[in-house]
């Protein structure tokens, strides 16, 4: 305990620094996962623990409560009009006579959870059947469509039920890997799923300033997102299936009772699972799985801040923060390093630095706990931190 006293007389405004630099890293590192935008994310990494973790472990993703619906073969044309009313041309969309009997099937059966159609109905494009379709939507309970900030909704939608389905990349990073769960104050689709599925337990997300909040507690509204298993993984493979076509398959084969079985208590995506693919860390992957992916985030409660994760990364961050104002690099206080003397070795070590410890440490956290952790700005605060002290000691 003297020793431990000495060191904190001695250290003491160097531990007050590290504490300031810490919280700062901390809050720093807390606002980059509410910002939708990729700009720090880093895929190689994870990409290869995906792998690895297919690969070794016999880990299995849970759909049990997902029903997916592929929509990509029934097609239908019709005419598309500017917003002047003039003529454009044709253009082909989902069969909405086919949406149309599948609605009134569901409406039927009645056992879904919740029933999400991800296809859009835009403005300007119209078929017959629109009046039918979208007076059964608006009848339905626990049903939602695709919205897109970037189109007009026909004017025939009805706009209490849609939600809000976009995601954000940059010039230099177009892969998809964060999902913003409100999106410019509207709920998203994986959201609405979250809130409706269990209304009771389930709270919105409130937004104060830079703090995000569900249920009361301290959430991220735009964590990174971990893809744990390839949609087309094992698809047509003896006989499993990943999705059901509606029109070939489902309206021309299946019985009530089929219905019932298929989507008793399972929430129930439409969508095109052919055409509508994202480029993610994990490949190609259908735009309504990555949907299903964003509600099981929230549905998991993964996010919502850790509190021992933070106090965990506070205290590495403390640590890091003393090694760097003493001048002194992570690997001198390892006993059998001390007397090392190979000059290439050491040169190696001081090379390595901080920022790969970070990523050591954010490959231990991933693989042990699932949980994806951003280096960028811890780095690069380090890299700066030691090159001013560095510059400092040489002028001086």
């Amino acid at each position: 305990m003297r020793i431990i006293r000495d060191f904190v007389i001695r250290q003491k405004y160097k531990i007050i620094l590290s504490v300031i630099i810490s919280i700062v890293i901390c809050f720093a590192c807390y606002l980059m996962n509410n910002c939708p935008y990729p700009y720090w994310d880093s895929l190689d990494r994870y990409c290869w623990m995906e792998y690895i973790i297919s690969n070794t472990l016999d880990e299995k993703f849970d759909r049990s409560d997902v029903f997916f619906i592929n929509v990509s073969y029934d097609r239908d044309v019709v005419e598309y009009t500017y917003s002047n009313g003039t003529l454009k041309g044709t253009i082909d969309i989902t069969n909405r006579k086919k949406l149309y009997e599948f609605l009134k099937i569901m409406e039927k059966t009645n056992v879904y959870k919740y029933l999400y159609l991800d296809i859009r109905f835009e403005k300007g494009i119209e078929s017959p059947y629109d009046s039918a379709l979208f007076t059964q939507i608006a009848k339905m309970r626990d049903i939602s469509y695709a919205s897109h900030s970037d189109l007009e909704k026909n004017d025939k939608a009805i706009p209490q039920k849609a939600s809000v389905n976009d995601y954000f990349t940059t010039i230099t990073s177009t892969n998809f890997t964060r999902y913003q769960f409100l999106q410019n104050g509207y709920i998203s689709a994986p959201l609405r799923i979250f809130l409706s599925v269990d209304s009771v337990n389930n709270k919105p997300i409130i937004n104060y300033g830079p703090f995000f909040f569900s249920g009361g507690k301290l959430c991220q509204n735009s964590p990174f997102m971990r893809i744990p298993e390839d949609f087309f993984k094992n698809h047509n493979y003896k006989g499993q299936q990943n999705y059901y076509d509606l029109g070939p398959v489902l309206l021309e084969m299946n019985e009530e009772e089929d219905w019932i079985f298929d989507t008793k208590d399972k929430i129930v995506i439409v969508g095109d699972f052919v055409n509508d693919l994202h480029d993610t860390y994990s490949g190609l992957q259908p735009g309504s799985y990555l949907v299903y992916l964003a509600y099981k985030e929230l549905a998991e409660g993964k996010h919502l801040v850790s509190w021992l994760f933070v106090f965990f990364m506070f205290i590495v961050y403390v640590t890091m923060s003393l090694f760097v104002l003493n001048r002194k690099s992570l690997w001198s206080c390892l006993p059998f390093l001390k007397s090392l003397k190979n000059k290439f070795v050491l040169f190696v070590l001081d090379t390595i630095g901080y920022s790969a410890v970070l990523v050591l440490l954010s490959i231990v956290l991933y693989m042990c706990f699932k949980t994806t952790y951003n280096i960028f700005f811890p780095a690069v605060f380090f890299s700066i931190i030691t090159t001013i002290i560095s510059y400092n000691h040489k002028t001086t």
